[in-house]
């Protein structure tokens, strides 16, 4: 009789944390999507106005230090493949009148992780799509890498900026006693 009653608690307790977990994960989804508009939302501007690519805040507190040594580590005299493209339109232009987002799905990744896959217009008829990795860090949602479409030169932001960083460091001229 109390392993049946102890059972039932226990199944009530999962029925009942059923819908509230259910809860926290649409939260996320909602929170996630504002986040992703409010990225995009900087296309519907003149191309003059900064880049979100350019605003570490955005970012996770990991990739914001790759990037900070990425930008630090970039040669004065060369333009690289990381340096030579918009990381979240994958575009060096775009078209502010008719830029919009067409499809943008969010789906749990694991551990704290979530996917977001944003198909967007760039305008002039092109249109692309990507994958944002985002990361729940203080009190917001933060991309942590970014995939690029199956068709780029680049594959993730992290692998990429890494990958160039290591070149860098290579070209670097040694100094004596080290």
């Amino acid at each position: 009789m109390i392993a049946r009653a102890t059972a039932l608690l226990l199944l009530l307790g999962a029925v009942a944390a059923g819908p509230a977990a259910s809860q926290t994960a649409v939260s996320a989804e909602a929170q996630i999507k504002a986040a992703v508009h409010h990225i995009y939302a900087r296309y519907r501007r003149a191309p003059l106005a900064p880049s979100p690519a350019d605003d570490r805040a955005l970012y996770s507190s990991r990739t914001a230090d790759l990037i900070a040594r990425w930008h630090a580590g970039q040669p004065d005299d060369d333009v690289t493949t990381m340096g030579d493209f918009d990381w979240f339109c994958q575009c060096q232009d775009y078209d502010e009148k008719s830029f919009a987002i067409t499809s943008l799905r969010v789906r749990k990744r694991g551990a704290g992780f979530f996917d977001a896959q944003v198909a967007y217009h760039l305008g002039w008829g092109s249109r692309a799509g990507l994958t944002l990795v985002m990361v729940r860090e203080g009190s917001g949602w933060k991309v942590d890498d970014i995939r690029f479409a199956r068709d780029a030169a680049t594959k993730t932001l992290r692998a990429d900026l890494a990958a160039e960083i290591g070149q860098f460091e290579k070209r670097r001229p040694s100094r004596p006693g080290e």
